[in-house]
Protein backbone atom coordinates (compact mmCIF):
# COMPACT_ATOMS: atom_id res chain seq x y z
CA UNK A 1 0.00 0.00 0.00
CA UNK A 2 1.16 2.84 -1.31
CA UNK A 3 1.33 6.54 0.78
CA UNK A 4 0.79 10.15 -1.15
CA UNK A 5 2.68 11.38 1.63
CA UNK A 6 6.06 13.06 0.45
CA UNK A 7 8.69 12.36 3.62
CA UNK A 8 9.79 14.86 5.77
CA UNK A 9 12.42 16.95 4.42
CA UNK A 10 15.25 18.21 6.42
CA UNK A 11 15.24 21.99 7.67
CA UNK A 12 18.57 23.59 6.75
CA UNK A 13 20.66 24.91 9.74
CA UNK A 14 20.11 28.79 10.54
CA UNK A 15 23.75 30.32 9.31
CA UNK A 16 22.32 33.18 12.55
CA UNK A 17 21.89 30.56 14.80
CA UNK A 18 25.35 28.52 14.49
CA UNK A 19 27.48 32.14 14.41
CA UNK A 20 25.72 32.59 17.90
CA UNK A 21 26.33 28.74 19.19
CA UNK A 22 30.03 29.65 17.84
CA UNK A 23 30.11 32.93 19.37
CA UNK A 24 28.59 31.18 23.28
CA UNK A 25 31.28 28.13 22.72
CA UNK A 26 34.14 31.01 22.27
CA UNK A 27 33.20 33.46 24.68
CA UNK A 28 33.85 31.97 28.08
CA UNK A 29 37.40 30.85 26.97
CA UNK A 30 38.15 34.36 26.08
CA UNK A 31 36.64 35.83 29.22
CA UNK A 32 39.00 33.36 30.78
CA UNK A 33 41.78 34.30 29.32
CA UNK A 34 40.71 37.95 29.75
CA UNK A 35 40.40 37.74 33.01
CA UNK A 36 43.78 35.64 33.58
CA UNK A 37 45.32 38.41 31.55
CA UNK A 38 44.02 41.53 32.70
CA UNK A 39 43.83 40.79 36.15
CA UNK A 40 46.23 43.17 37.55
CA UNK A 41 43.67 45.37 39.18
CA UNK A 42 43.85 47.89 36.54
CA UNK A 43 41.11 50.12 34.27
CA UNK A 44 42.01 47.49 31.42
CA UNK A 45 39.96 44.50 33.41
CA UNK A 46 37.02 46.42 34.07
CA UNK A 47 36.72 47.56 30.86
CA UNK A 48 36.98 43.92 29.56
CA UNK A 49 34.18 42.73 32.85
CA UNK A 50 31.57 45.53 32.31
CA UNK A 51 31.96 46.35 28.74
CA UNK A 52 33.40 44.05 26.15
CA UNK A 53 32.07 40.97 27.42
CA UNK A 54 28.29 41.75 28.07
CA UNK A 55 28.12 42.86 24.63
CA UNK A 56 29.36 39.94 23.24
CA UNK A 57 27.09 37.96 25.62
CA UNK A 58 24.01 40.57 23.36
CA UNK A 59 25.38 39.93 20.13
CA UNK A 60 25.24 36.41 20.59
CA UNK A 61 21.53 36.49 21.95
CA UNK A 62 20.26 38.97 19.35
CA UNK A 63 22.22 36.37 17.01
CA UNK A 64 20.07 33.79 18.42
CA UNK A 65 16.74 35.63 18.32
CA UNK A 66 17.13 36.20 14.50
CA UNK A 67 17.91 32.49 13.76
CA UNK A 68 14.99 31.30 16.10
CA UNK A 69 12.62 33.66 14.40
CA UNK A 70 13.57 32.29 10.86
CA UNK A 71 10.84 29.49 10.40
CA UNK A 72 12.06 27.98 7.63
CA UNK A 73 15.44 26.63 9.40
CA UNK A 74 16.08 24.20 11.96
CA UNK A 75 16.31 25.79 15.10
CA UNK A 76 18.88 23.62 17.36
CA UNK A 77 21.97 26.04 16.89
CA UNK A 78 20.00 29.12 18.21
CA UNK A 79 18.65 27.40 21.07
CA UNK A 80 21.80 25.77 21.50
CA UNK A 81 23.67 28.74 21.80
CA UNK A 82 20.87 30.50 24.26
CA UNK A 83 21.65 27.71 26.10
CA UNK A 84 25.44 28.34 26.55
CA UNK A 85 24.65 32.02 26.40
CA UNK A 86 22.03 31.78 29.86
CA UNK A 87 25.24 29.41 31.74
CA UNK A 88 28.00 31.74 30.80
CA UNK A 89 25.84 34.90 32.10
CA UNK A 90 25.13 33.19 34.94
CA UNK A 91 29.19 32.15 35.61
CA UNK A 92 29.62 36.01 34.14
CA UNK A 93 27.25 37.05 36.63
CA UNK A 94 29.27 34.84 39.34
CA UNK A 95 32.09 36.19 38.89
CA UNK A 96 30.89 40.34 38.78
CA UNK A 97 28.85 39.97 42.56
CA UNK A 98 32.52 38.52 43.41
CA UNK A 99 34.56 41.22 41.82
CA UNK A 100 32.01 43.65 43.42
CA UNK A 101 32.47 42.04 46.50
CA UNK A 102 36.16 43.51 46.27
CA UNK A 103 35.16 46.91 45.30
CA UNK A 104 35.12 45.75 41.54
CA UNK A 105 33.70 48.62 39.67
CA UNK A 106 35.55 51.64 41.96
CA UNK A 107 38.45 50.15 40.77
CA UNK A 108 37.66 51.59 37.22
CA UNK A 109 37.11 54.92 38.13
CA UNK A 110 40.55 56.68 38.78
CA UNK A 111 40.67 58.30 42.34
CA UNK A 112 40.35 61.91 41.94
CA UNK A 113 36.86 61.22 41.00
CA UNK A 114 35.46 59.89 44.29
Amino acid sequence: MESDEQPEQKLPHSTWGILSCLISLVEPFVGAVGIGVFNNGDRVMCTFMYWVMPVVMLLSVGLAVIGLRDKDYNHFFPELGLVINGLAFLVSLFIWVLFLDAGGPFMCIPPQFY
